[in-house]
Order: C-alpha cells, then sequence, then structure tokens
C-alpha cells in the first residue's frame, strides 16, 4: 500500500447500528455505576451523619437535664446512662430516664421521665403528668400523689405570703412505726446551711435545700387588679378584686440544691454559672434566677442565696422530734418506705 492508496471501510446499517448500540450501553452501564456509587456514598455518608448529629444531640439532651437538675427536683436522682430510644422518626428520636430518691439509704423507685429530641436540638417532656390529687379530712388543702408511683408528693410554702392554713403532716408519723420517710419543711423566714444544720434535730438528715429563686414576686403577693362587669344593658364597668395565691408550691416548680454530700450556697452558684455557660434549653431560666440574686450588683454572692426550706428524711421516730419546732411553717409528707 502506498500513500496514495486510501483505505476502505465498507460498514453496512446494520453493522454501524451495533456498534453505536454497544458504545451506548457501556456509556450507560458506566453512568449508572457512576450514579450508583454516589447514591451510596450519599446515603453511606448521610446515614453516618445523621448517626453523628443524632448522638450529638441525644448527649445535649443529656447535659442539658444534667444541669437543670442541678437545682432543680428535690431529692431525685438521676440514671443518666444508655438512653432507651423510642417514638423514633427521621427528625426527632426519644430517650427515657429512670428516676429514683433515696430515703434512709434506701433506694425508692420514682418516675420515669420520658423526652423527644429533635435534630434541631431541641426537647420536651412528653410525659409530665398531673398529681392526683386527693382530698384528707376536713382540711382544705389536698394530698397530691405521683400518677406513676402513688407515693405523696412534696411541696413547699413560702414565707412572704400568708395562707389561710399551712399543712402540717408531723402526726401523720405517729402511726408510722418501723418506717422512714422524707418531709419538706417549710421555715418562717430564710436561713443559712449552717443555721439550718445546727437547727435539725440529731436523726433529721437534710436532703435538698429550697431557695428562693422567686423574681416574680409581685405576681404572687397579693394585688389588685380590676375586672370588667357587665351591666343589664349591656355597658360594662370595672370592679377592683385582690388577687392572692393560696396554694403551696408544688416539688415541680421550686429551685434549689442538693445537701447530702455537704454543699452549700457557693455549689447554687457554681451550678447557676454552669447552666449559663452551657445549657441550651434553659438559658433563660438560669439567666432571671441569675439576674434576681445578684440585683444591682456585678455577680451574686454567697449571702444572696436565701434558704426556705430544707426536704429532711429519717425514720418516722425521728422525725417527731420536728414537732412544736418555732422555725417550721408547714410539713409535708412525701416519699415513705419499710425499714429492713
Amino acid at each position: 500500500m502506498n500513500e496514495h492508496e486510501e483505505f476502505s471501510f465498507d460498514l453496512d446499517d446494520k453493522t454501524m447500528s451495533g456498534l453505536l448500540k454497544k458504545a451506548k450501553r457501556k456509556n450507560t452501564l458506566r453512568t449508572a455505576l457512576i450514579s450508583a456509587s454516589v447514591t451510596l456514598v450519599m446515603v453511606v455518608g448521610g446515614f453516618f451523619g445523621y448517626i453523628r448529629i443524632d448522638s450529638y444531640n441525644r448527649d445535649r439532651t443529656f447535659f442539658d437535664l444534667e444541669t437543670i437538675t442541678k437545682i432543680t427536683q428535690p431529692n431525685v436522682e438521676h440514671m443518666l446512662q444508655t438512653p432507651a430510644p423510642f417514638a423514633a422518626g427521621l427528625l426527632h428520636n426519644g430517650l427515657s430516664i429512670q428516676t429514683y430518691k433515696v430515703i434512709e439509704g434506701i433506694p425508692v423507685r420514682w418516675e420515669t421521665q420520658m423526652y423527644e429530641y429533635s435534630l434541631w436540638g431541641s426537647f420536651q417532656q412528653l410525659n409530665r403528668g398531673l398529681s392526683i390529687t386527693l382530698e384528707e379530712g376536713t382540711s382544705e388543702i389536698n394530698a397530691n400523689y405521683n400518677p406513676q408511683t402513688f407515693q405523696r408528693e412534696l411541696e413547699f410554702f413560702l414565707p412572704f405570703l400568708t395562707y389561710k392554713e399551712y399543712q402540717n403532716d408531723l402526726p401523720l408519723l405517729a402511726k408510722m412505726d418501723g418506717q422512714a420517710a422524707e418531709l419538706s419543711l417549710s421555715f418562717d423566714k430564710p436561713y443559712t446551711v449552717a443555721e439550718i444544720e445546727a437547727m435539725l434535730p440529731a436523726g433529721v438528715h437534710p436532703q435538698w435545700y429550697w431557695v428562693d429563686a422567686y423574681y416574680n414576686k409581685a405576681t404572687l403577693l397579693p394585688h389588685e387588679i380590676e375586672v370588667d362587669v357587665k351591666r343589664p344593658d349591656g355597658t360594662v364597668f370595672k370592679v377592683p378584686q385582690t388577687v392572692r395565691t393560696d396554694s403551696p408550691e408544688h416539688a415541680r416548680s421550686v429551685y434549689g440544691f442538693d445537701a447530702r454530700s455537704g454543699e452549700t450556697e457557693a455549689n447554687f452558684l457554681q451550678a447557676l454559672d454552669l447552666g449559663l455557660s452551657i445549657n441550651h434549653m434553659h438559658h433563660d431560666e438560669f439567666e432571671r434566677i441569675y439576674n434576681y440574686l445578684r440585683g444591682d450588683k456585678t455577680k451574686p454572692t454567697t449571702a444572696d442565696v436565701k434558704i426556705l426550706g430544707v426536704v429532711v428524711t429519717g425514720t418516722a421516730q425521728d422525725l417527731q422530734k420536728l414537732e412544736g419546732a418555732p422555725y417550721l411553717k408547714a410539713s409535708v409528707l412525701g416519699v415513705t418506705v419499710d425499714l429492713p
């Protein structure tokens, strides 16, 4: 073949069509493999990314709960181990926390608290049930029972309010031979940790201190409001009315700090600092309490932490020593347990 000779490709239409189809199949297969690989990488990456975000939000929920419970939930311990998921979904997940109380060295099962947390970092408690309220004798004060355990719940009476009736559960202890219990004691005025430890009788053990964190005192104190009243002709006139709070503070709504480990007012301030620095969901509440305590100062001091009451435990016999204590305004019986 010399330079003047030309190549001759004698391909008919059928052969050419076959070659084109083969090339198209290869291209389609290559595209499918690339797409499948990209999809697989995205799915695997998305799955592990979701697991990572879910784990982060679960841990942050635990951490937020751990910081807020440092100043709430009197005499309640939390088992913050491996979460038990429920109500799982694409954008949310759930966890449950078992709580318990310790009465004179005896653990007593308390609530199972269930929470739902979202992919965006928020969370809420799903089973915050209402207390079971029962009338007791001729008293206007009703006893509240926990809906999960059917044990009595603690309540507190504010010293700066005057109630129509104060609860005194100390006489109940005389019928509790062979038992131990917790009591919430409401004082006549604020006291320090040192004063409380000195004035409690032997065998009466402080477990949790109730702190004055009432930045909203004005709404609790008796105050006048105007109520609209409609006349028969349809016109409206205003009538003054006094609003007063006569219900005790439920254990779910009070603030304080643990007493079992020998903590003092300084530990409450440390818990506030911790909540302000890292708590996500309850930051505003920490801030309101912090600002209330510090007043016009740069930061609060231990002298600003005023203790209004205490949760104590003891045998029924030892707790009866509180009868006639001049510093008590009220006493409310909580969880009871049989002694071994």
